[in-house]
């Protein structure tokens, strides 16, 4: 069977508190037919479908107290418990839990009640709700190295309405606050700096800025922050932003942004192989990696944050490692390290094993 990578996701630039960070979201989604169905998160049941007595005690210490299982294989259990079917995905190797997710059937069509992610440091990752596939109710992210929350709110059919609270997670202290409606800001709006004094105050309309009132006066590197209409604080000026080979000779930050993100793109396609093994025991999952690029442009502090399994670790670090070097960004004359957090959808289009 002839296999072919698929691109399905887009890329998003984002900063972070105490360094410059872009954040790259790239899928890939792994069959033998040509659909690329939609989005590189979109949950696949056939995945999970696959069952064998080999696996039957390997996560028998993880189970649910009077559960039943139902499927057991190398790298997830499916339990009924309750009139639920709860579907539960681990690291295989380490037998760590990478994700807890509740369905209303046993073929697990519809996502409906808890759902939670972990980090494959064990830190919890996200937590919220589903009613059929759709969240609901409070969501929560925290962060891979402190645990500390940094992001929560609420949603309703799967749209983002009322306040969403940000937090510095370094500290976990109160970062900005916004007002949804329809999934767009709209309403008053906060910001704070790492000591929770106000920085800013205002007002968006239908996702477009109003108006601000800023309570200081360096606020050249967050007015993109709100122009932008991103999550994310955005503390740091940079001059000029990295550049992928090819791209440093284009003038303005957007332009470079815009040659580079498809650059790279093009890189992790042209180098992603799905790794035998994991494909034999149709392991699928996001893998989310980090890196810098550091103030020569070299790939430098690669730490894969959720690897799925050993085998699609390596093969994260290998594309990233092999990257070549980039134009450094700079800031105020001088070149500086700007850090990037690279997401990839490993996908297959399986059919369920039975083995016994």
């Amino acid at each position: 069977m002839k296999l072919r990578l698929i691109l399905l996701a887009v890329t998003i630039m984002t900063f972070s508190s105490c360094a410059i960070f872009n954040i790259l979201v790239v899928g890939f989604a792994v069959g033998a037919s040509g659909s690329s169905n939609s989005l590189a998160h979109q949950f696949n049941s056939l995945a999970y479908q696959n069952t064998s007595k080999e696996y039957a005690d390997k996560y028998k210490n993880q189970l649910e107290t009077d559960g039943k299982l139902l499927r057991s294989w190398h790298h997830y259990t499916v339990e009924e418990k309750t009139e639920q079917y709860i579907l539960k995905i681990y690291y295989p190797e380490t037998k760590q839990i990478l994700r807890y997710t509740t369905f209303d059937t046993p073929n697990l069509f519809n996502k409906n009640g808890l759902h939670k992610e972990w980090w494959d440091n064990g830190q919890l990752k996200t937590e919220g709700a589903y009613n059929i596939n759709q969240p609901i109710g409070k969501w929560s992210n925290y962060d891979f190295e402190t645990g500390h929350l940094i992001k929560s709110g609420y949603y309703r059919k799967g749209i983002k309405e009322g306040k969403w609270h940000f937090y510095y997670p370094k500290t976990g202290r109160h970062k900005a606050e916004f007002n949804y409606s329809n999934n767009e800001k709209n309403g008053p709006f906060a910001l704070y700096d790492k000591e929770e004094k106000v920085l800013a105050k205002g007002r968006y309309f239908k996702g477009e800025l109003d108006h601000v009132d800023w309570s200081t006066k360096d606020t050249v590197e967050l007015k993109s922050f709100l122009i932008n209409n991103n999550d994310e604080m955005r503390p740091l000026y940079v001059e000029k932003t990295p550049s992928y080979e090819g791209c440093s000779g284009i003038p303005n930050n957007s332009g470079r942004q815009s040659c580079s993100d498809t650059r790279l793109i093009e890189y992790f396609y042209k180098s992603m192989q799905y790794p035998s093994f994991a494909r034999e025991k149709n392991l699928e999952g996001i893998a989310v990696v980090g890196f810098t690029i550091d103030d020569a442009g070299r790939t430098k502090n690669i730490v894969v944050k959720n690897g799925v399994c050993d085998e699609i670790k390596a093969e994260c670090i290998r594309i990233v490692e092999e990257m070549p070097n980039w134009t450094p960004a700079t800031s105020n004359g001088e070149n500086i390290a700007y850090s990037f957090e690279a997401t990839f959808n490993f996908s297959l289009n399986i059919k369920p094993v039975t083995r016994y």
